[in-house]
């Protein structure tokens, strides 16, 4: 290309002269062109813009999932429930069970009104002692005196009683004369029909001591009758002492080789 200003040549893709350094006039009015932007283009009217479709199988298998699961819920939602229950208590119990123990609460520290000493209170007057018991009460408690047996190794004691005087009772008192009788069954017969038995009374005071220990009285002879009837009469000592005094009947039975003891007692007062 041909500079207009020098008329130089220059080459094709020059944009200046090398020689003058004018621009050249061909690239002068290609570098200074305004550039058309071309029309922006409209959608015709009347044209839809194509959009991605479901497909029918698809929409259809979907709808049904849906419906299924509905009409499963339904009809399993009670033991759905009991299940999400038990699931939620087991939960909670593994949280007990791992839970840390609580630590051990401090005693608070006692206010100052507790700590301050209590006000003194008066004792109250001792009662006075009771009275002083008489002599027979007294020895009954020192002696209680217990229920006596009725049958004893196969002896049995049908009848035993004393026989006061007329207006004595009982506690009798120092001095006084008691009687009394017994009957006993239970001993053995030999074959010729003989008895032999031995009877043996003793009379004690309170404290133990013997007061009158009859003789053995043997009875070696036919009998007579299945009850053995003894009587009896004691005086009490003048100057006592108070309390239970005991009579001992005892029985030896040759015939069958027992022996038995009964006790009676009577109370005594000055």
């Amino acid at each position: 290309m041909n500079c207009g200003t020098c008329g130089i040549q220059n080459v094709e893709f020059a944009n200046t002269c090398y020689s003058c350094g004018k621009p050249l006039a061909g690239r002068l009015r290609s570098a200074y062109a305004p550039v058309l932007q071309p029309p922006p283009q409209s959608e015709p009217h009347g044209v839809e813009i194509p959009r991605p479709k479901v497909p029918s199988g698809f929409a259809l298998g979907l709808g049904r999932l849906l419906f299924f699961a509905a009409i499963a819920f339904f009809f399993f939602r009670e033991p759905i429930r009991q299940i999400l229950n038990a699931l939620r208590s087991t939960t909670s119990e593994s949280t007990e069970t791992v839970s840390e123990p609580s630590s051990p609460a401090v005693p608070e520290p006692p206010s100052q009104t507790a700590q301050e000493s209590p006000p003194e209170v008066l004792a109250p007057e001792p009662p006075p002692p009771p009275p002083p018991k008489k002599a027979a009460e007294a020895a009954a408690d020192e002696y209680p005196a217990a229920e006596p047996p009725d049958e004893i190794n196969g002896f049995r004691m049908t009848l035993f009683q004393w026989d006061f005087a007329e207006g004595q009772s009982e506690p009798v008192h120092f001095g006084d004369v008691v009687k009394g009788q017994s009957q006993i069954s239970g001993f053995d017969v030999s074959k010729d029909n003989r008895i032999d038995l031995t009877m043996r009374f003793t009379f004690r005071d309170p404290r133990g001591r013997v007061l009158e220990k009859s003789n053995p009285s043997r009875l070696d002879q036919p009998v007579e009758s299945e009850t053995l009837f003894s009587s009896f009469d004691y005086t009490i000592p003048k100057k006592g002492p108070a309390g239970d005094y005991e009579l001992e009947i005892g029985v030896d039975d040759a015939v069958s080789g027992r022996s038995a003891r009964f006790r009676r007692t009577i109370t005594a007062v000055r």
